[in-house]
């Protein structure tokens, strides 16, 4: 089965390549980019999930509602799963990976000069020799929890009718690029128990502990019981 990529035209050798990283990386050993999925091993710092930052580094706790999501419900979800990384790490199957699951793919030096500006040697970051701070890593995951909220709503119809853990586990899975065509068709269509089947029929879940990436199993269980109980509504 063929499986899904955000970034369809990402050729991660050929870009680490072109940064010249590959060596202080082990690129050479990493393995064939798949899709966007991400390590699912947390990181053993882990700030507030929350994405609102003040100007002190503190993150706030109150909900945060926008167009009826509850952006903060989604992203304490979202990285619990993803953890938080200062510096850039192989994600497990050869994705250069850095703050809360943030790919790195050619839109990230944009991404990056848009948000950090001068404050950031981008050519660092990637190489592994300078690190995000916890604040930077939140804006980050901001820039990114609200592409990808917006994907979500681009694909399944009623996303915004969907009560908060059904909506944080669609997320959840367009994040990791797990939410296949047959799924995405199944539940626009309302039949949330075959979807919730067919989201499991995915070679990275099946294959999950020879890949070396077991935490992929629970967080996709997670996500499908979340359809099954939307589906028992």
């Amino acid at each position: 089965m063929k499986l899904e990529c955000l970034y369809e035209d990402y050729d991660f050798k050929k870009t680490l390549k072109g940064m010249g990283v590959g060596a202080t990386l082990g690129a050479a050993g990493m393995a064939p980019f798949l899709y966007s999925g991400h390590t699912d091993d947390p990181s053993p710092k882990s700030p507030s999930a929350a994405v609102d930052d003040d100007e002190s580094g503190g993150y706030h706790q109150e909900p945060r509602v926008e167009r009826g999501i509850d952006t903060n419900y989604i992203a304490k979800y979202v990285k619990e799963h993803e953890g938080f990384r200062n510096r850039v790490y192989d994600d497990g199957v050869g994705n250069l990976t850095i703050g809360v699951g943030h790919l790195i793919t050619p839109k990230s030096r944009q991404i990056f000069d848009d948000l950090f500006g001068d404050s950031v040697d981008y050519d660092n970051i990637i190489a592994g020799r300078d690190a995000l701070s916890d604040k930077q890593v939140l804006k980050l995951f901001k820039h990114d929890l609200k592409e990808h909220i917006e994907r979500a709503r681009r694909l399944i119809g009623d996303f915004d009718e969907y009560p908060d853990y059904m909506q944080a586990a669609l997320v959840d899975a367009v994040y990791r690029g797990d939410l296949g065509p047959r799924t995405r068709s199944l539940l626009n269509q309302g039949k949330y128990r075959e979807a919730a089947v067919e989201y499991l029929n995915h070679n990275q879940y099946r294959n999950a502990r020879e890949l070396g990436i077991p935490g992929i199993i629970t967080r996709m269980n997670k996500n499908r019981d979340a359809m099954l109980k939307y589906a028992g509504n």
